[in-house]
């Protein structure tokens, strides 16, 4: 390209008698220094400073004159310049669109051959390809294949490890929830599934079995309460009849109970329909010691 040859003539811009103008400002100012503003010169203090601000917009508004000449040769100079810039850039565009296309090709390529390496490589780690995380700098053009399958076995390890933590972390609260008299350990297990670490889900089981004792043991303290007041306030008639004191209620004696131990054969949902057929008819059982085996 030829030289980029420019016509310009280097102008002075300056105030031609600024020393003594200075001078002249500095010296009429001095009258104004140190005024101050009382009730007696309120309103020719206010005129004093008007006449102030209007100095000051004049010299202001004169700069701005001198700024819009001064640019007007600038602004073609540019214009002229941006003219020469959008003649490469019509060029450059497709050039660069067709870099950008080459070089997002070659990146789905490299993604293609990290897809094919995680297929290859994850059975020998135990995970299935479709759990691994992809990394994207594992596409990376500067990345050198022995970096990238370091990297991705990397990786690997890592997912098989906390794969088996978590098997052992679920393992772990279904134990305890069992040893707590929790029967269904979904709820907990939904709560490491959230991301909640394993001592937090424990500490959580340990404080509902807590209150759940504590709200048992309350009820059942209330319910003795209630049947010893019931009690004081029933008194047997000369028939034999037991009677409540207070509303003249004839008490029904309460039926003989009767304990039996026995053994049921069904299928799960049979077993649990049974189950809650004894609950539905508020029948004391007790699953204490209980065992369950196939028989077929």
């Amino acid at each position: 390209m030829q030289d980029f040859g420019i016509n310009y003539q280097p102008s002075i811009l300056s105030i031609s008698n600024y020393k003594e103008l200075k001078e002249q400002l500095t010296s009429s100012l001095e009258d104004y220094k140190g005024l101050i503003a009382t009730e007696d010169n309120l309103k020719s203090i206010k005129k004093t400073k008007a006449e102030l601000n209007n100095l000051k917009k004049q010299m202001d508004d004169k700069r701005k004159q001198v700024k819009r000449e001064y640019i007007i040769p600038y602004n073609e100079f540019k214009n002229d310049v941006n003219g020469l810039i959008s003649l490469v850039d019509q060029v450059v565009a497709p050039i660069d669109q067709g870099v950008k296309g080459l070089e997002e090709k070659q990146r789905q390529e490299r993604k293609q051959h990290v897809l094919e390496m995680i297929n290859k490589m994850a059975p020998e780690y135990g995970v299935k390809p479709e759990e691994v995380t992809f990394d994207p700098k594992w596409t990376n053009k500067s990345l050198s294949e022995i970096q990238r399958t370091r990297d991705i076995a990397e990786s690997l390890e890592t997912l098989k490890r906390e794969q088996k933590i978590a098997v052992a972390n679920r393992q772990l609260v279904i134990a305890h929830a069992k040893d707590k008299g929790l029967s269904e350990p979904e709820s907990w297990l939904r709560l490491l599934d959230n991301g909640q670490d394993v001592q937090t889900v424990i500490t959580e089981i340990d404080k509902t079995v807590q209150k759940k004792n504590e709200d048992e043991e309350r009820a059942q303290k209330r319910k003795e309460a209630e049947e010893a007041i019931k009690r004081a306030n029933q008194v047997k008639t000369d028939n034999g009849k037991t009677v409540d004191k207070n509303t003249g209620e004839i008490i029904e004696d309460e039926p003989d109970k009767f304990e039996i131990s026995f053994s049921v054969t069904g299928t799960r949902e049979q077993l649990k329909y049974a189950l809650n057929i004894l609950k539905a008819n508020k029948i004391e059982f007790s699953l204490d010691g209980a065992t369950a085996k196939k028989v077929n």
